[in-house]
């Protein structure tokens, strides 16, 4: 099983879903702007969306409210949910920029996993796992872990 910078839900407590400002806030630094101090709105971070000629600069104002409804949704969703057990091996990607020390740690998977953990850092915020750099970091492990699982099966 794969994994890209996700984890199991603590039961015991509830992570506090981020406020839309901390949200605009990580999407000007993943447009490698500075945030800075003062609040932002949606508004402010559409016009700079525009002004880069960002895929998200094509959204409206209420699309990014709906797309944090939904986000907020899932997360409300996946905290509720208990994962049972994976018979087999994971690959953890684990996102390393931007760490607060508050994201679980990999062993949170240890009780779901019956096989090896296998971390991989990715020097990305956990936003950006999908950009295309991370992705050719995360495509060139795959590419071997999945040379490797061949050959293992070809052995048997």
């Amino acid at each position: 099983m794969v994994s890209l910078d996700a984890y199991p839900h603590p039961q015991d407590k509830l992570l506090a879903f981020p406020e839309m400002q901390e949200i605009l806030s990580g999407l000007m630094k993943d447009l490698g702007r500075d945030p800075g101090e003062d609040p932002l709105d949606v508004s402010t971070v559409m016009e700079f969306l525009r002004r880069d000629g960002d895929a998200l600069s094509v959204l409206e104002e209420h699309h990014i409210w709906a797309m944090y409804e939904v986000a907020r949704n899932n997360h409300l969703l996946a905290s509720r949910f208990i994962p049972g057990q994976f018979r087999g091996d994971l690959l953890l990607f684990t996102a390393t920029a931007d760490r607060t020390g508050e994201e679980p740690p990999p062993d949170a998977w240890r009780p779901h996993i019956t096989g090896e953990i296998r971390i991989h850092e990715i020097p990305c915020r956990h936003q950006l796992m999908t950009e295309p750099v991370s992705l050719a970091r995360i495509g060139s492990v795959l590419a071997i872990e999945l040379e490797q699982y061949a050959g293992k099966d070809a052995t048997k």
